[in-house]
């Protein structure tokens, strides 16, 4: 089976004409080169991937996530397993200080996070505990304010985590999460309120982190799909079946290139007007 998955036979990547065109990957000329950093990034990414179905409180682990960052303008946010977020201050070659830590979301903290912080007016945080915390930092040392935070993320009485990074889109005022339930969460990114479509079902997972871009949110799924949504209607515009589960966010949306989890092939799509499907 893992034939089919690795290049060890010669296997060009699919290529198509976008704005953009993307080159034609070969593999089999380098197969033999190939095979061992192939084979290391494959086992590396199966421990991965049992590390993190042994972190999601509905794959019946009991660790909590992995700490993650995000940076802004000399400041660096950071997220720990035990509930806490912390800014540090960077001043180069001289170093690093804790600007402050705060313990968010009660006295035990939010459970942890996946994904990293997402800045903007807020500093929002995705996290196992079903929640998006937006935080309202203070400049300088002193308590973090909660904002806001959604009502959590519930299915069949349990709290199901958010994996992938919140994404935010500035412009139009909305903040985006995948969930463990299969649901793409969207909210006013400054109140906080559900949009009236929220959620989007999809038929696996959500891990991804989502794009934001012209009204439309792009998001990859484990049932092997990279969706568009209209973010004002949740009208589906178009779905592509890439034929192994989306667990990284998309890199652009405008040209997309999406890779299931161990196939070695890449697609390159162009949106198309609504209504018109995809151009593939």
């Amino acid at each position: 089976m893992l034939k089919n998955f690795l290049p060890f036979r010669k296997h060009r990547a699919r290529r198509v004409d976008c704005d953009h065109p993307i080159a034609t990957l070969e593999f089999g000329r380098y197969r033999r080169a190939l095979r061992l950093p192939i084979l290391l990034t494959l086992a590396l990414t199966m421990l991965l991937l049992a590390g993190a179905a042994g972190c999601t409180p509905n794959l019946g682990a009991s660790t909590r996530g992995w700490g993650a960052i995000a940076a802004d303008l000399g400041v660096v946010y950071a997220t720990t397993l035990s509930g806490q977020v912390l800014a540090l201050d960077d001043f180069g070659s001289d170093g690093v200080s804790v600007r402050w830590l705060s313990t968010v979301g009660g006295e035990e903290g939010f459970g942890g996070a996946y994904g990293s912080p997402t800045i903007g007016r807020y500093l929002y945080v995705s996290a196992i505990d079903g929640h998006i915390y937006a935080l309202n930092p203070p400049a300088t040392a002193g308590a973090v304010e909660t904002a806001w935070r959604n009502p959590p993320v519930v299915s069949e009485d349990d709290v199901v985590p958010l994996v992938g990074s919140a994404a935010l889109d500035e412009a139009g005022g909305i903040i985006a999460v995948g969930s463990e339930d299969g649901g793409l969460y969207a909210f006013d990114a400054i109140t906080g309120a559900a949009l009236s479509w929220s959620p989007y079902r999809t038929e696996r997972e959500i891990w991804s982190t989502p794009v934001l871009q012209n009204g439309v949110v792009y998001f990859g799924s484990q049932d092997g799909a990279v969706y568009a949504v209209s973010l004002a209607t949740g009208e589906l515009l178009w779905q592509f079946q890439t034929g192994g589960a989306v667990v990284a966010k998309t890199p652009d949306p405008r040209e997309f290139v999406d890779r299931g989890l161990v196939r070695p092939s890449v697609v390159c799509a162009q949106p198309a007007k609504r209504g018109a499907g995809m151009a593939v």
